[in-house]
């Protein structure tokens, strides 16, 4: 090419028409997406590759698992992300001087070790979100999840409560569809 001469090229016709649409998982995505924006969620994105003291140290968390980058040129990305509840809270920490509330939510691939696939690597789409207030509650969080699920997926769910490092005894719970965690 180089040197050639760009309109010297002739182009080539032979393709076949197609016509694109978006995937269920885009549609899913996006049913998702608006029943948080009408609860009045605002969405943020997050990185993949974040800080091992974003992800486990200032979390509490073991590290069981960890995907690590070989070769990273920052140490404030070198794990791929396992939970979005970290880069949450570590954004509503950067953001602490912004004004209250604050009602965040994430949509996006965690990842963990898979064997015997081609990459080693599991991705999975998950949904997070976070609110700051002075007057926040579980029944805040139970109303958006409930709403959420009902709306999009008409899904009613259980809770169980749960211990957590990163949460305070008694304030924390998994949720519950047909008795598996969601």
């Amino acid at each position: 090419m180089y040197g050639y001469g760009f309109e010297k090229l002739q182009p080539s016709y032979d393709f076949k028409y197609t016509k694109g649409s978006l995937s269920p998982r885009t549609h899913l995505m996006e049913a998702v997406r608006r029943s948080a924006v009408g609860l009045g969620l605002q969405e943020v994105m997050g990185y993949s590759l974040t800080s091992g003291d974003v992800l486990y140290e200032k979390m509490e968390r073991k590290k069981e698992s960890p995907l690590k980058v070989a070769a990273s040129k920052s140490s404030l990305y070198e794990y791929l992300r396992d939970m979005l509840a970290p880069t949450l809270l570590q954004l509503l920490a950067d953001n602490i001087h912004e004004p209250y509330p604050q009602r965040i939510f994430e949509m996006a691939e965690v990842f963990s070790p898979a064997k015997g696939t081609e990459t080693g690597v599991k991705e999975e789409l998950h949904f997070a979100a976070a609110i700051t207030d002075n007057t926040a509650s579980f029944t805040d969080a139970k109303s958006i999840i409930d709403t959420a699920l009902l709306r999009t997926f008409n899904v009613k769910v259980a809770y169980r409560p749960i211990q957590a490092p990163f949460f305070i005894d008694g304030r924390a719970a998994e949720c519950l569809y047909r008795g598996e965690r969601l």
